[in-house]
């Protein structure tokens, strides 16, 4: 961590006038701290380099307080939200969470609650009624293009529906498995979330998302003949991405609502 930042789920709360609480929106952690660490922590910005902060201190004093701010999760790798060996979490969109934001995803998340199980049984009557021959040429094209939409929207599908509930998001990023394997997170608190069966919405969300896509895939595949191949291979990506996630499985949605129920 070259030049660190403060992590943005970190907020500081002042107790006295040389004592701080450090508040972890992300883990739910109070933690004790003095006023120069959190006047340290607030001069990081993934710019700066550390050590020139405070010139007086030694760079054995410096590497201490990082240590201890990274141990506590309080700083972090600016354009990085994790690495680790073949495992990579870059950070996309950190947004800005605003009252029009939440009432926007409020109505996001209803449309798609009510919206998504009503087209997909239209869309699958539609594309088998209507659909006479199907060009296979972009097939694999728009399965690669199926499935970027579909990781990508899946994962705004959780977040529409954890701020539609006053919870909490902190930013929404790409990951990389073994160097092969794209996907993408959204970094969220559901804690604020009392009722079950929102939470297990959430959770389900990103399923829903891909079922939506597949049903407007599935409508402009039949829809238009000389595109069929390539949206057909984009709905197939999206219900194998809503199969997948259904998996009772750790990290997958499946085990959070099998959890939640």
């Amino acid at each position: 961590m070259k030049h660190p930042t403060l992590a943005n789920w970190i907020r500081f709360k002042k107790v006295s006038e040389n004592e701080y609480e450090i508040v972890d929106l992300l883990h739910d952690e109070k933690i004790q701290t003095d006023a120069y660490t959190v006047w340290f922590a607030r001069q990081l910005n993934g710019k700066r380099s550390p050590y020139l902060i405070d010139k007086g201190k030694s760079k054995e004093d410096v590497d201490l307080i990082l240590g201890e701010l990274e141990a506590e999760n309080v700083i972090r790798d600016k354009r990085f939200f994790s690495k680790f060996f073949l495992f990579l979490l870059v950070t996309v969109w950190k947004p800005k969470i605003t009252e029009n934001f939440r009432i926007a995803s409020f109505i996001i998340n209803g449309l798609l609650l009510i919206s998504f199980l009503p087209l997909l049984a239209f869309s699958i009557f539609y594309f088998l009624y209507y659909t006479y021959d199907i060009n296979f040429d972009y097939v694999i094209v728009g399965s690669v293009a199926g499935m970027l939409i579909g990781l990508v929207m899946h994962e705004l599908g959780h977040m529409f529906a954890c701020l539609a509930y006053g919870a909490r998001v902190f930013e929404v990023g790409v990951m990389l498995q073994f160097l092969l394997m794209p996907g993408a997170y959204v970094l969220m608190n559901e804690s604020k979330i009392k009722k079950r069966m929102r939470r297990v919405q959430v959770s389900a969300a990103g399923i829903e998302m891909n079922l939506l896509l597949t049903a407007i895939f599935l409508i402009i595949s039949a829809r238009f003949e000389s595109l069929s191949g390539f949206f057909l291979g984009a709905a197939i990506q999206n219900v194998f991405l809503a199969l997948l996630n259904l998996t009772l499985v750790d990290g997958f949605d499946g085990m959070a609502i099998m959890g939640e129920l």
